[in-house]
């Protein structure tokens, strides 16, 4: 994937009783060659335990150049913003839900 840029899909569904609302949420990121680089994330463990050894978190950073897309919590696991609308337009107040533990 080095020095390419590569598109991240990250699923989400919602279901309550028989409703059910979904969406995709796509995030791309440009990698850094990895010429560029002394030394790599991956030497150092932290890619262990990500999906596709991927992390954004940590030294990870490191290895990209440019990210592309609406939220970044796509990329790292449950696209937030997407579920903020999807459990409004069920009728949620994710603030009030917050507020309330």
């Amino acid at each position: 994937m080095a020095g390419r840029t590569v598109s991240f899909h990250t699923g989400l569904t919602v279901i309550r009783r028989t409703r059910e609302e979904g969406t995709v949420e796509t995030y791309r990121v440009r990698l850094r060659p990895l010429s560029r680089l002394r030394s790599s994330p991956m030497s150092l463990g932290e890619a262990l335990g990500c999906a596709g050894s991927f992390r954004i978190e940590g030294l990870g950073i490191a290895l990209m150049e440019e990210m592309e897309g609406r939220d970044y919590t796509a990329l790292i696991g449950l696209p937030l913003m997407a579920l903020t609308e999807i459990l409004t337009r069920f009728g949620k107040d994710v603030l009030a839900l917050g507020a309330n533990g």
